[in-house]
């Protein structure tokens, strides 16, 4: 006898009592309750409303989606009627966003209509911080080293301005003499690529290139000096600027040149090839000394370098 007293002693704690998700652990009430027994604002709840035998031929449903009813305090998001044997419970998981004593809204499953039901929300705050005012939202807080990248901009939008402000009184000669520089390499290039063009001009053709080489060096000239020359006849380009140093380059010898392509063009006689070629090489040497002191004067410094030929108003565009 008191080996089974013994074992009953040691086995009837392993077995606790027996409950259908009641809080008290009591079974055969109907009396509804929510799980868990404290819900907070937010919080997602179930309610178990335990039916009476009435319901004991009933079977089990479920209720979800777009078939769940609605509410503005809180929102069902799933509805079951549960059956287990003869016991039959309806389950009703919900979140409210309100707290105090809310009333759910009608619940049709299963050809049943359930009305009258509520759950309790609790609040987070106490009754006494319940009236209090919440305070506004604290200032942003700037990453480390903020201020640096802003004033550090800002100081260097000021110095750029101000080196382009400087920048524009003591580099607009400079810019200036540059562009007028690369201005001349192209032109000077583009006349002896005229010049090789009209060098391969065909036969029986001595007139027409004589009077294109005129015509293209005249305005060669004209962008060069800022003269027109175009209309200018060889005595009238002696008083050009001299376009360089050498010899080749002096108003006397621009002028020569031109006054002996005029010669044959207008002597009125067949034009052999011959002087027609000399020309164009003599033309081709003067290409070539403009070259060459285009050079020699990029290589000097800009206080060593010779003076731009002076541009007269109305000059060729």
């Amino acid at each position: 006898m008191r080996r089974l007293l013994l074992l009953a002693w040691l086995v009837l704690p392993v077995f606790p009592g027996f409950s259908q998700d009641h809080p008290s652990g009591i079974s055969g009430d109907n009396t509804p309750y929510i799980i868990p027994q404290t819900i907070f604002v937010g919080d997602k709840g179930r309610l178990v409303f335990p039916l009476g035998s009435a319901f004991a031929g009933t079977e089990g449903a479920v209720i979800q989606g777009a078939g769940l009813p609605r509410s503005n305090d809180l929102v069902i998001t799933r509805v079951e009627l549960e059956r287990r044997g003869t016991t039959v419970r309806l389950l009703v998981d919900f979140q409210a966003y309100v707290p105090g004593l809310i009333l759910l809204p009608p619940i049709e499953i299963a050809s049943h209509t359930f009305t009258g039901l509520e759950v309790n929300i609790s609040s987070i705050l106490s009754v006494e911080q319940r009236g209090m005012v919440l305070s506004g939202p604290a200032e942003p807080l700037t990453a480390p080293g903020t201020a640096v990248m802003i004033y550090g901009t800002i100081l260097g939008i000021i110095l750029l301005l101000l080196a382009l402000t400087l920048g524009g009184f003591w580099g607009k000669n400079r810019l200036g003499n540059f562009a007028e520089r690369l201005k001349r390499r192209r032109v000077i290039r583009a006349m002896g690529k005229s010049l090789r063009r009209l060098r391969n001009a065909g036969a029986d053709k001595e007139g027409e290139t004589l009077e294109a080489l005129s015509g293209e060096f005249r305005s060669f000239l004209g962008i060069l000096t800022g003269t027109n020359c175009r209309a200018m006849v060889p005595r009238e380009l002696l008083a050009l600027p001299a376009l360089g140093t050498a010899d080749g380059l002096s108003p006397a010898a621009i002028s020569d040149l031109f006054r002996r392509c005029d010669t044959l063009r207008f002597s009125g006689e067949n034009i052999a090839r011959d002087p027609v070629s000399g020309l164009l090489d003599e033309f081709k040497e003067l290409t070539d000394l403009l070259e060459a002191a285009e050079k020699e004067r990029n290589r000097q410094p800009q206080h060593d370098r010779p003076p731009e030929p002076d541009r007269k108003p109305g000059g060729v565009k």
